[in-house]
């Protein structure tokens, strides 16, 4: 029986008795496919910039004292890890690489309509919660200012909670792992991890 059009999977094979590794299961970058995503791609990053710019400059206006205190005296004991910045960045490739790659038509505007709702519903978490960090951001990070200053540029510390880093990374990765290879699946956890370790230093 021909496997769908849609989707290319690698059949298992064996070298000298020895089962091969498990590969990825990946849609096929056809162009109605690719148009898909790129539509979707267009109106979460609206609707992203939208609701967090949004919220994030509306918060920013608000006197100190109205600012939730959201965090633990035990996490400011966390130590500033200023590499951590580059898998901080590295979800943009998690959220952009990997849905396009992995996700035929139907699990991909699934995950579009369940990042939508996460997105606004964390809007109006952000308006009701406004927060202020628990330390002070860095003037200068050695070796790293021109990546720092445009994180802090962009990013105003008010929408810390939740984390849409952290909500949109773990969505994503629920999408894609289940038709994968478990290999491939806990290296997609793992990551996972070490973004959500990567947003308390910054």
């Amino acid at each position: 029986r021909a496997m769908p059009s849609s989707v290319v999977q690698a059949q298992p094979s064996t070298t000298a008795g020895m089962p091969s590794i498990p590969r990825l299961r990946l849609a096929i970058q056809n162009r109605a496919h690719l148009v898909l995503y790129l539509r979707l791609v267009l109106i979460l990053g609206a609707l992203f910039v939208f609701v967090y710019a949004g919220t994030n400059w509306i918060n920013h206006r608000r006197p100190a004292g109205t600012l939730y205190r959201l965090f633990i005296d035990a996490e400011l004991r966390i130590p500033f890890v200023p590499g951590m910045i580059f898998v901080y960045h590295s979800v943009q490739l998690l959220l952009f690489v990997a849905p396009l790659l992995l996700l035929e038509d139907a699990r991909l505007l699934r995950l579009a309509k369940a990042m939508a709702a996460v997105i606004v519903l964390s809007g109006v978490l952000f308006l009701i919660f406004p927060t202020a960090l628990g330390f002070p951001r860095p003037a200068q990070v050695a070796g790293y200012e021109w990546i720092y200053a445009k994180l802090y540029l962009l990013d105003l510390p008010h929408n810390l909670a939740p984390s849409l880093h952290v909500s949109l990374s773990s969505l994503t990765l629920l999408a894609c792992v289940g038709q994968q290879p478990r290999w491939f699946g806990f290296l997609l956890w793992v990551w996972l991890a070490a973004l959500s370790a990567s947003v308390r230093p910054l």
